[in-house]
């Protein structure tokens, strides 16, 4: 288990190393890509150990309008809710390229 402590104390290192950097558009999408699989694993364990309320993920899939169509079928987890929201981010960059 400590590699992979250490692997995740890495990848923050890494990611705080480039918190600021700027970058066109396309780098932009790349990043937001990856942290978007960042974000789908981090989700991941946040729903295995039921961290976040439910009432507050149903609210913010409420607010974000991602309660309607396949994402309002689907039953409610962070990964669901976080994951869409930056993937509608991952959208909007790419459609102003």
């Amino acid at each position: 288990m400590s590699l992979m402590i250490d692997d995740l104390d890495q990848a923050v290192a890494l990611i705080k190393k480039h918190r600021y950097d700027q970058m066109p558009s396309n780098r932009r999408v790349a990043m937001w890509q990856a942290l978007n699989q960042i974000a789908a694993e981090l989700c991941y364990r946040l729903d295995d150990e039921k961290i976040l309320p439910e009432d507050g993920l149903t609210a913010l899939r409420t607010a974000a309008g991602l309660d309607t169509g396949l994402t309002g079928a689907m039953p409610i987890s962070s990964e669901l809710v976080i994951t869409t929201l930056i993937q509608n981010h991952i959208d909007k960059l790419q459609e102003e390229e």
